[in-house]
């Protein structure tokens, strides 16, 4: 019987890259600037995260994912060393003999469905992912930005319920941040 090729996550293309690039350097960086010199930037920002957080939520990709005792959310801040934190929890589930060409080869990220489509093959679909069940530890590690709030439920085996599983919050400071401290 022949196997599946395994996943291969794709970059979005070059010109998309480079759009997005221009958009955020380009329009959204100055706009932003602009808004902080005339004391409106909190206000701006508020209004930018109230939209993305609605616009999230109506496409929140764990409604319908129950978790199970295998399930591992490696839950991040954005830019604060998420990939790194996925690389140590999968290697520690494979006891450190965890192989891949790129980690969203083997770590799913659900969010990406709740993004801009050229983000979608980014990283395997929870689907797909099921390298971790030949895994010394059984566990399969999901990468998450989204609010603990929006990640979901389960029930264990003792009835008690829990969110995300074995959700596995990890604080990471980045760098900018503890610049600024």
């Amino acid at each position: 019987m022949p196997t599946a090729a395994p996943y291969v996550h794709k970059e979005p293309p070059l010109p998309v890259q480079a759009l997005v690039g221009a958009v955020m350097y380009g329009i959204a960086w100055p706009v932003i600037r602009t808004f902080e010199g005339l004391g409106r930037g909190p206000q701006l920002m508020a209004k930018f995260a109230y939209g993305n957080n609605r616009r999230i939520q109506a496409a929140n990709p764990y409604r319908t994912l129950v978790p199970g005792p295998q399930d591992v959310f490696v839950m991040t801040s954005p830019k604060s060393g998420t990939n790194w934190m996925m690389q140590i929890a999968h290697q520690l589930i494979w006891h450190g003999r965890g192989e891949y060409n790129h980690i969203h080869d083997v770590v799913p990220w659900p969010d990406t469905t709740a993004m801009p489509g050229f983000m979608s093959k980014y990283a395997i679909p929870i689907e797909q992912a099921t390298a971790w069940q030949s895994s010394p530890e059984r566990k399969r590690v999901i990468k998450t930005h989204f609010h603990w709030e929006m990640l979901p439920d389960s029930t264990d085996a003792r009835g008690q319920r829990n969110r995300a599983g074995n959700c596995c919050m990890i604080p990471v400071l980045s760098m900018s941040a503890m610049s600024r401290m």
